[in-house]
């Protein structure tokens, strides 16, 4: 399928394809692969693939829930494809479903709160019950994480058109952000062909379970309480012993976070799910003194909307290069001071070409770089 992108804002046309990545052809087991395919400018070969998990509050299984977020998901994809001219693949897991347990005792409140409609919640509760036979665990949607990346990098060169040389960016959406960064944080789960992994991406991730509001997602879909699942937050080694095992995807490969500086309408008690900013700190920590990885909040959008936010975009194209293909711009002469977390500021990023950032101090720019080795890599004008 070919799509044409919006002539004000986009210079490529792309196609979009989508894969199975297990035998059983199954669509929660898939792959959409938004691919450049004419282009107005010159193509750059040395731009990453990103590739990212998406977002479903760990949900999916029947083909229905799916449909429902899969316009949602295909927001930046379109976007980064359209926009910026990068291949972006977008990963769908085995999704889980209404619990049991949390399906049984909503029945039995509904049918105490209004028992006149109680063979309806009844009803209710045994069509959920039996399409939510054989939902998947944590642990089935980390595998699908794994097979996937695996089938992406066994068929780049052949099925999938993407080159012997292509270079990843892997990370994910909400909670396909939860499930990438678990993956790679765990020592007993690795990527194949890591070398060619250059950096991570997350955007709006819910990395952090510790906030106790996320007990209601995941007693929903799981029938666990949050502090029995993986945090992705908790799993980064804060310890500087070098004795300590290393992680070496996370230590060696920038990161880019982009969130919302009010993911849930500023609630603390639910924004504390998307720790953004606390991650990239840890990473940091991790990774030492010449860490290049950043976090860049947006504070106009929400959760909701980011993907389909103009300045998550104008983010990506600033970052990116940046990051992990070492495009330069031009160089600023106004230093950043070391730190790693800005704020996109929504209204005047879509009244100019490039994006204006401000840091914590208030200061705002472009951000550049000249030298891509050191702490203080990000220059303003």
């Amino acid at each position: 399928m070919i799509f044409s992108s919006s002539p004000s804002t986009n210079t490529y046309e792309f196609k979009r394809s989508k894969h199975y990545y297990t035998e059983s052809n199954r669509h929660e087991q898939s792959i959409d692969v938004y691919q450049p395919i004419t282009t107005t400018t010159t193509t750059n070969d040395d731009r990453p693939v990103l590739i990212l998990v998406m977002g479903s509050g760990w949900m999916g299984h029947q083909r229905w829930v799916y449909a429902m977020t899969n316009w949602w998901n295909s927001q930046c994809p379109t976007s980064v494809c359209g926009r910026l001219g990068y291949t972006c693949i977008t990963i769908r897991h085995s999704g889980g479903f209404f619990h049991v347990k949390s399906l049984t005792a909503q029945a039995i409140l509904l049918c105490l709160l209004q028992p006149a409609y109680a063979h309806l919640w009844l009803l209710a509760w045994f069509i959920l019950y039996i399409q939510g036979k054989g939902a998947a665990s944590i642990d089935d949607m980390l595998q699908d994480v794994g097979t996937a990346f695996d089938y992406i990098s066994d068929n780049a060169s052949t099925s999938l058109g993407l080159g012997n040389e292509c270079k990843f960016v892997v990370g994910g959406y909400s909670s396909g952000a939860h499930l990438a960064a678990t993956y790679m944080n765990q020592q007993k789960r690795r990527f194949k062909d890591e070398q060619r992994i250059v950096g991570v991406l997350h955007l709006s991730g819910m990395l952090g379970l510790n906030c106790w509001a996320i007990n209601v997602v995941t007693m929903t879909v799981f029938g666990k309480w949050a502090w029995e699942l993986p945090s992705p937050l908790d799993l980064l080694n804060d310890s500087n012993d070098s004795s300590s095992s290393p992680i070496p995807i996370i230590q060696r490969i920038p990161h880019l976070l982009i969130g919302c500086q009010h993911e849930f309408f500023g609630i603390p008690f639910l924004d504390g799910a998307f720790p953004s900013e606390e991650y990239t700190e840890k990473v940091r920590r991790r990774q030492g003194k010449k860490s290049l990885s950043r976090c860049v909040l947006i504070p106009s959008s929400n959760h909701w909307t980011m993907l389909s936010c103009h300045a998550l975009t104008d983010a990506l194209e600033e970052h990116v290069p940046l990051l992990f293909h070492n495009t330069v711009r031009s160089s600023g002469n106004k230093k950043n001071n070391g730190k790693k977390s800005f704020l996109l500021n929504h209204q005047e990023s879509c009244q100019s070409a490039g994006s204006n950032i401000s840091d914590s101090s208030g200061g705002t720019g472009s951000t550049h770089s000249s030298d891509l080795t050191t702490e203080s890599s990000v220059l303003y004008s």
